[in-house]
C-alpha cells in the first residue's frame, strides 16, 4: 500500500542521514507529515464517498415513499369510486323498492 512505501522511503532517507551526519529529525518530520496528510486524505475521501453514499440512501427512500404514497392514494381512489357506484345500485334499488310500494298503496286506495 501507499502507506508501506512511504515508510520505506522514510527508512532509506533515515539511513543516509545518519550516513551523512544531515538533520533528520527534519526528514522524519517530512516524512511523518506527508504519511498523515495521505491519512487525511483518505479520510476525506472515504467522509465523500459515505456522504455521496448516504445521499443515493436518502433520495431512494424518498422515491419509494413517494410510490408508496401514489399507491395508496390510487387505492382511495378506487375504494372510493366502488362506494360511489354501490351508493348509486343501492340507490337505483331503493327508488325501484319505493315505486313498488307506492304503486301497492295506491291500488289498496284504489280498492277502498
Amino acid at each position: 500500500s501507499a502507506l508501506v512505501k512511504e515508510k520505506k522511503k522514510f527508512d532509506v532517507l533515515h539511513r543516509e542521514c545518519l550516513k551523512r551526519g544531515s538533520p533528520c529529525h527534519l526528514i522524519k518530520e517530512v516524512v511523518q507529515l506527508h504519511i498523515r496528510l495521505g491519512s487525511l486524505e483518505a479520510q476525506k475521501e472515504e467522509a465523500e464517498r459515505r456522504e455521496k453514499d448516504a445521499h443515493y440512501i436518502a433520495q431512494r427512500k424518498f422515491e419509494e415513499a413517494m410510490e408508496k404514497a401514489g399507491k395508496w392514494v390510487e387505492t382511495q381512489a378506487a375504494k372510493l369510486a366502488k362506494a360511489h357506484k354501490d351508493l348509486k345500485s343501492q340507490r337505483v334499488s331503493f327508488d325501484k323498492e319505493k315505486q313498488f310500494y307506492s304503486n301497492e298503496i295506491e291500488a289498496l286506495i284504489d280498492e277502498k
